[in-house]
């Protein structure tokens, strides 16, 4: 009797040391985040900073990004954008619904040109062929400049639906069409990984299109977050992985 005590005791005390994702509660993402730029791999140089502010509740997952400096290629390569302190290029956002969206479509080359759209997926990034290969700097530039500024994914099972209007052609930038955006999350592995998926459904020329974008989140044993960001291009889904250290800030 003794030893089965002893032995619930050591299992208990070992249950309260594991992590709170190993030990079967919710992990806590709230916190500011700041991009590893040493784990992460071929990130840009004129980078300066990219960092995800997380609030969390039972209810909702609120995450604000904030990116400076300009997402070009590490080889230097023309097609990055300055982006201004504090969001991300051509943000401006409009709030409609359940949040507030930055960015709209983004600048630059607009829906069917590449790098040049900020919350759009750069579609024009080469040819339909299979043999085909998107450069690994080019992945990260997209994976940077994916998110929408803000956004709130539920945690209830619900979805969130926003419409944010588009915005006529000036100084040279292209129209952006209306988009709407609904954000789900799903618990993964037992509840350690979290997936939020942001689905943009809007019209261009061609007919209705419809962009998915999928984030997993998992907080490792030393503290830090390791996102697993999912990038729809014409050659298929890519991953990349992105890095992040929580800020003393």
């Amino acid at each position: 009797m003794f030893k089965i005590m002893i032995a619930s005791v050591m299992l208990t005390l070992l249950i309260g040391s594991l992590p709170v994702s190993a030990a079967g509660q919710t992990p806590v993402f709230k916190g500011l985040w700041v991009l590893d730029k040493e784990r992460t791999k071929d990130i840009p140089a004129t980078l300066e900073s990219y960092s995800l502010k997380v609030d969390q509740t039972a209810e909702e997952l609120i995450l604000e990004s904030a990116i400076t400096g300009e997402l070009r290629s590490a080889n230097g390569s023309r097609g990055g954008q300055r982006a201004p302190a504090g969001g991300f290029p051509g943000a401006g956002g409009s709030r409609r619904g359940g949040g507030s969206m930055g960015g709209g479509m983004g600048g630059g080359g607009g829906m069917g040109g590449g790098m040049g759209s900020t919350t759009g997926m750069g579609a024009g990034m080469g040819g339909d062929g299979p043999s085909l290969a998107i450069p690994r700097e080019i992945l990260i530039q997209m994976a940077l400049a994916a998110p929408i500024r803000e956004a709130r994914f539920p945690l209830n099972g619900k979805v969130s639906s926003v419409d944010i209007p588009g915005s006529p052609a000036t100084d040279g930038r292209p129209a952006t069409p209306d988009l709407n955006v609904k954000l789900s999350s799903e618990w993964r592995k037992d509840g350690r990984q979290l997936e939020l998926t942001l689905t943009r459904v809007f019209t261009t020329e061609r007919g209705a299109r419809t962009m998915v974008n999928r984030d997993r989140w998992e907080i490792e044993k030393d503290g830090s977050l390791v996102v697993r960001r999912q990038i729809e291009t014409r050659l298929g889904g890519q991953e990349v992985k992105l890095y992040f250290r929580r800020s003393a800030d």
